[in-house]
Parts: structure tokens; C-alpha cells; sequence
């Protein structure tokens, strides 16, 4: 077996952690048993002119990804939906959102018309019943829930759970309340995204008392049984059948490389043992 290292842009941590994202959309850290695809979505816009940075998708793009993954048989699912035996799902993706941004809503009611499902992840310290105007408000949790969707928490204030303590420290004691007298009519609240996908050793132990899935921006598909979620973020500057490849490409994956890494890594350089040739 060889060592490579992938080497991202000197760029702030959180645009080198985005950068490493796109570069590795294709590979995972897992064993994969029944790989499945997830997609990771921020902002939207309606056109080109009102885009704010990469991670901004344009509602036509959306709209025909859906419709693409339609056409192709697959059914959108939440993660414990596939942990039960009796449940049969040849096709499954799961479908994310964060940040909790008031033009989710659209995306959420596109989706309903198709009768699919997303798990939208909102930062607990921007809730209240005013709301700021860029995020949803209680109001708007309750219209994605009777709307069939799932609500997932995206730490407290948005911060860097590796560099603040304090973030740590009111997830671990903030959160999970806030978000339940937000929503209270979800009863269970099983995902947990990290913020800027920055997490260590210690920020797992953290998190895993209370959370089942831990949604990553690690790029790769799911083994339907970890802990740890991979995710491939959505960004306008790739075209759409990058992520429809993606998509395509989870029935005939096997995995090539092994991240030699323990934590969650802020580096600009990612190392991995090859396993098998990478093309």
C-alpha cells in the first residue's frame, strides 16, 4: 500500500475544509456495506445575480435534481429509517440542509410536492419567534415538520466546536432544549451536523451522548450503520452532472483509500493509505 496526501489551497480553515470536500466528493472514510449517497445543501437563490459564495444553489438546479433522482428510482430516507430490518429501500438518499435559512422553505415545499423528505439542520441560538430575517423561525420549524421533514441541530451559535469551547459547552447544555420548545412536536431529535464539519476526539464524546448520527462534510457515501455521516457538499461552481455522477456512481463504489487521521481534520494537507488504484 501506498501513502498520498492531498494537499487543499492555502485558504482559512473553513474554505480549505469546503475545498477538500469538493476534491474528495467521491471517496469515503467507511467500509461500505450498502453505500449510500447524501447531499449537502446551504443557501439558494433564484437566479445567477443573488448567489452569495459557492454554496448557494439556484433553485432551477434543485428543482431538476430532483426530478433526476425521480426519474432514476431513488426514494429519500432518514438515517434510522435504514436501520430497521423489515424496511426495504433499493434506491436510498438522504437529503440535508444547514444552517437553517429562511429560503430553505421553498426548497422544503418543492420537495413536498414530490413527496420526498430532507433533515434540516438548524442553529438552535438563531431561533425565536420574530426570527432574523435571513433564518426560519418557529413558525417555519412547525410548517417543516407537518410538511413530513425532519429537524437536525447544527450546533449552538455556529462556532468552531474544535477552537471554542464555549460552543462545545452550550451544545452540550443549550441546544437540544432550545430546539425542542422550538419544534416540541418532534419528540426525537437523532442528527447532529457539525459546524463547519470541525470536530476532534473530544467534541465527539460531547456530542454522542445525546445524538445518534453525526453528519460530517467528509465527502463519501454511507455504510447505513456509523455513527459518522459523509456528506458531498452542493456547490454551484461544479456542474450538475458532477452530482448526479455521484449520485449514479453509489451502487459501484468500493473503497480506495483510508484517512489516517483520528479526528476531523482543520489541516490543509489530508493524508490516506491507498488501498486500492485510484483513478
Amino acid at each position: 500500500m501506498t501513502l498520498i496526501k492531498f494537499a487543499l489551497p492555502s485558504m482559512t480553515r473553513i474554505r480549505s475544509l469546503l475545498a477538500g470536500a469538493t476534491l474528495l466528493c467521491t471517496l469515503s472514510f467507511a467500509q461500505v456495506n450498502a453505500p449510500v449517497p447524501i447531499l449537502c445543501y446551504h443557501g439558494f437563490a433564484s437566479d445567477t445575480s443573488a448567489l452569495q459564495g459557492k454554496l448557494t444553489e439556484k433553485y432551477g438546479r434543485f428543482d431538476k435534481m430532483l426530478e433526476f433522482l425521480i426519474d432514476h428510482g431513488y426514494q429519500t430516507v432518514f438515517p434510522e429509517e435504514l436501520e430497521v430490518e423489515e424496511v426495504d429501500i433499493k434506491k436510498p438518499v438522504i437529503l440535508t440542509f444547514d444552517d437553517g435559512r429562511k429560503e430553505q422553505l421553498r426548497a422544503a415545499e418543492m420537495m413536498n410536492k414530490r413527496g420526498m423528505r430532507g433533515i434540516f439542520f438548524i442553529v438552535p441560538s438563531r431561533i425565536s419567534s420574530a426570527g432574523r430575517s435571513e433564518f426560519l423561525t418557529k413558525e417555519d420549524l412547525a410548517i417543516l415538520w407537518e410538511l413530513g421533514h425532519q429537524i437536525g441541530v447544527h450546533g449552538f451559535s455556529h462556532r468552531s466546536m474544535v477552537e471554542s469551547p464555549e460552543e462545545t459547552e452550550a451544545v452540550r447544555t443549550q441546544s437540544l432544549p432550545v430546539i425542542q420548545e422550538a419544534i416540541h412536536m418532534q419528540r426525537v431529535f437523532p442528527s447532529f451536523a457539525y459546524p463547519f464539519g470541525h470536530y476532534d476526539t473530544s467534541v465527539v464524546q460531547v456530542v454522542s451522548e445525546f445524538y445518534r448520527y453525526l453528519h460530517t462534510v467528509n465527502p463519501g457515501y454511507w455504510d447505513g450503520r456509523s455513527k459518522h455521516i459523509p456528506r458531498t457538499l452542493i456547490t454551484n461552481d461544479r456542474p450538475e452532472e458532477f452530482f448526479q455522477e455521484y449520485i449514479l456512481k453509489s451502487s459501484e463504489y468500493q473503497p480506495s483509500l483510508s484517512s489516517l487521521l483520528k479526528d476531523g481534520s482543520q489541516a490543509n494537507v489530508v493524508p490516506f493509505r491507498v488501498i486500492k488504484p485510484v483513478t
